[in-house]
């Protein structure tokens, strides 16, 4: 039996994905949680980040969109879902990751260098899989939002809030992701992944996943404390 109707399955994806973040909205704790300012700025600078990667992606043939599980709505090359998807994700996401901070104090004693070094040898061994075009893309995301934590959020990497949130962000991932890429929604290109997948799930995706909630809970941390000191 099928679960989802087709040509609206991704969408019905981007519905269930909302769902928590429209319920924490309502639940008036949750609610006060919440900079919406800043969950929008960081939410619309991390989709464009990864939108762009998006557009180029489809263009090379990295990965495509199956048209029976879409709309015929398009935006550039990409289905409207798609873009829902980069807002739907953070919004009922990030919640967590403000639940977190502030029940968790708890500090890692680990130097800035440390991730500094972590970060940098990430995007660097982006070379060795250049043949890999989504291997190679999602390393050098993912090393660059490392790099670029350690540098303007040293003390979010040192969270262990963050890194509860990260684990947390897995549960839904392997759900949802199991769904887009077992029906599949998502059709990867020839040569695109180095072949490893868990279940239906490409090892990538688990890099793309980790790279873009490390992107969102730093812009989302940057612009929280913009709101605090403009006293919005």
């Amino acid at each position: 039996m099928e679960i989802f109707l087709k040509h609206l399955a991704y969408e019905e994806i981007d519905l269930m994905i909302l769902l928590p973040g429209v319920v924490f909205t309502i639940i008036p704790w949750t609610r006060r949680l919440r900079s919406y300012g800043a969950i929008l700025s960081a939410i619309s600078l991390t989709a464009l980040l990864y939108l762009i990667w998006d557009f180029v992606a489809v263009k090379i043939g990295t990965w495509g969109f199956n048209p029976e599980y879409v709309l015929p709505i398009r935006v550039i090359d990409l289905p409207i879902e798609e873009i829902e998807f980069f807002f739907v994700v953070p919004f009922s996401s990030l919640v967590f990751y403000e639940i977190y901070d502030l029940k968790v104090k708890t500090k890692l004693h680990i130097k800035r260098g440390v991730f500094t070094l972590l970060g940098g040898s990430i995007a660097l061994s982006s070379i060795l899989f250049f043949t890999h075009s989504y291997t190679f893309v999602v390393l050098i995301y993912l090393g660059l939002a490392i790099l670029l934590s350690s540098f303007l959020d040293p003390d979010m990497l040192r969270s262990l809030s963050f890194w509860l949130f990260i684990v947390t962000t897995y549960v839904p991932f392997l759900v949802f992701d199991y769904f887009l890429t077992s029906l599949p929604v998502v059709i990867y290109g020839k040569g695109a992944i180095i072949g490893i997948r868990v279940t239906t799930i490409p090892i990538e995706d688990f890099l793309y996943s980790l790279s873009m909630f490390i992107y969102y809970a730093l812009f989302y941390r940057v612009f929280s404390r913009s709101v605090i000191r403009s006293g919005r």
